[in-house]
């Protein structure tokens, strides 16, 4: 069986408080502060990606902190998402036509009508992932050197 050797350092007092205290300040609460400032940036970004006509759809894209997880999401309650995200086949679901109104005129037709894709949330993401790590990293350092002095 194993034995474990304890050492005394002299000063290890003082190491151990400002790792007590640096834990303290690191903790989940400094973490989902970094999530939610690099959550920001991606909601800006697909926000600013995000197909748009009169502005609904762009405005329902948010972001939201799991309660009593380290997770934060960026998303939209809008049905279309996925199919402006996508792209994909659209028809009636209630009614025999799809109605669209293009440059003022009022067309039906008994579809399937295909979307192109209009990739936001992907692309988003994507451009911002580096920019999101260094976020959370510095707010992880700053929070860090304010407990340790």
């Amino acid at each position: 069986m194993a034995e474990f050797i304890n050492i005394h350092l002299q000063g290890a007092e003082d190491m151990d408080r400002m790792l007590r205290a640096a834990e303290k300040a690191v903790g989940d609460a400094s973490i989902k502060t970094g999530l939610r400032a690099g959550a920001l940036v991606v909601k800006n970004e697909i926000r600013r990606l995000a197909p748009w006509k009169r502005g609904v759809y762009r405005r329902s894209i948010n972001q939201r902190s799991i309660p009593g997880k380290l997770i934060e999401e960026v998303g939209t309650n809008q049905p279309q998402a996925a199919i402006q995200e996508y792209g994909g086949p659209i028809k009636p679901k209630n009614k025999k036509f799809l109605r669209f109104v293009i440059d003022g005129k009022v067309i039906y037709t008994k579809g399937p009508v295909h979307i192109p894709a209009h990739p936001h949330f992907r692309p988003g993401l994507r451009k911002n992932k580096e920019e999101v790590r260094a976020i959370i990293l510095q707010v992880i350092r700053t929070r860090l050197l304010a407990a340790t002095r």
